[in-house]
């Protein structure tokens, strides 16, 4: 009996081997293959997923949903005039309401091709430098994930180059910034910047989109290090309002305006939409009101916006200690000597002044 079990033991082991190494076999040339197709599919739609996200955070409202009344958001107070869409790119709060209200109507935060993303929106936190952490879990595979979205929509590059300080073409005042990377803010420091990075409140006599302009000095310096930046530099903004040329023998040509090469000061200009919404002065601020300022930006050639035009601005000079403020702002007519790029004046206490930071790399 022993010795018939050992025979057939002996003539069918391989086929019973067989039986139990098929599972394994079976998983390992299509379980396997199925999980790395469906796994290959996740990351390649992970890539449209980032894309899609990363679009809305840089690009704000694309479809102008909130400037046309369709998105609401009760996180953005105020009246949709005042503000430009500038205000809702890398927006924690707009892209909070605009994700509320993809999941209300039905859909996901983000959708791709295959896959459904729902954002978490009790995990959105606010991390150095303004940047947003904010968790995702994707509805099919259940895959959970966080995204860091780097705050970088507000401020511009500066070229590396060599600059002159001032009005003049020709100034003994010359800077390179040759080896360090420098990005300046496009626009003035708002009370909602100061409320959303500081968490101080914003004054119940201020509006949230008005620059902040009753800061001492000591203060503009104190916020622009909490965000590791520093106050903006005259020399900078010079560099990033006039439109760069070849420096030749201590000569470069440098006009009075952002927008072309005249040295001639403007003084009969028809005031209309066209030119206030280049340079808006006195002459607009009569004829169209407060609100038409906001759909202004009077920009340099390097993205930096109001370098003309816009509110008296306090500024580090470390150059011309007594040239601190650019004077040139919206309550003077528009042949006003101070609407020339480069021209300062000397901070004065009673004076009520915007200003604006930069960060060095």
């Amino acid at each position: 009996m022993v010795n018939n079990l050992k025979t057939i033991i002996s003539k069918f082991w391989p086929f019973a081997l067989l039986i139990l190494l098929l599972p394994a076999y079976w998983f390992y040339e299509y379980g396997r293959k199925q999980f790395t197709v469906k796994n290959g599919d996740f990351v390649s739609e992970l890539d449209e997923f980032l894309t899609q996200l990363s679009k809305r955070w840089q690009l704000g409202d694309i479809e102008g949903a909130w400037k046309q009344g369709n998105l609401t958001c009760a996180d953005i107070p105020g009246n949709v005039e005042f503000i430009d869409s500038e205000f809702l790119k890398c927006n924690a709060h707009y892209l909070k309401c605009f994700f509320r209200q993809q999941e209300k109507s039905g859909k996901a935060s983000i959708e791709t091709k295959r896959f459904k993303f729902h954002a978490d929106l009790t995990s959105m936190a606010r991390l150095s430098g303004g940047d947003l952490k904010i968790s995702f879990s994707e509805e099919k595979t259940k895959q959970q994930f966080s995204v860091r979205l780097e705050h970088n929509c507000h401020d511009t590059y500066l070229p590396q180059a060599v600059y002159s300080v001032g009005p003049e073409p020709r100034s003994e005042l010359v800077w390179d910034n040759f080896g360090r990377d420098i990005f300046v803010d496009k626009n003035y420091v708002s009370y909602w910047d100061v409320w959303y990075f500081t968490d101080r409140p914003i004054p119940k006599t201020k509006k949230f989109y008005q620059p902040v302009m009753d800061f001492t000095p000591e203060q503009m310096h104190k916020y622009c290090q909490s965000l590791g930046k520093k106050l903006l530099d005259a020399r900078v903004l010079d560099a990033a309002s006039f439109y760069p040329t070849q420096f030749k023998q201590g000569y470069m040509f440098k006009s009075f305006y952002p927008w072309g090469k005249s040295r001639h000061i403007i003084k009969d200009e028809e005031i209309n939409e066209k030119t206030c919404a280049r340079f808006f002065t006195k002459e607009c601020l009569q004829k169209y009101g407060q609100a038409a300022w906001f759909k202004t930006r009077t920009p340099g050639w390097t993205g930096v916006y109001y370098v003309l035009g816009g509110y008296m601005e306090y500024l580090e000079n470390v150059m011309e200690e007594d040239r601190n403020v650019m004077v040139s702002n919206l309550n003077l007519d528009r042949a006003s000597k101070w609407h020339r790029l480069g021209l300062r004046s000397k901070w004065q206490e009673k004076d009520r002044v915007a200003f604006r930071c930069m960060r060095i790399k």
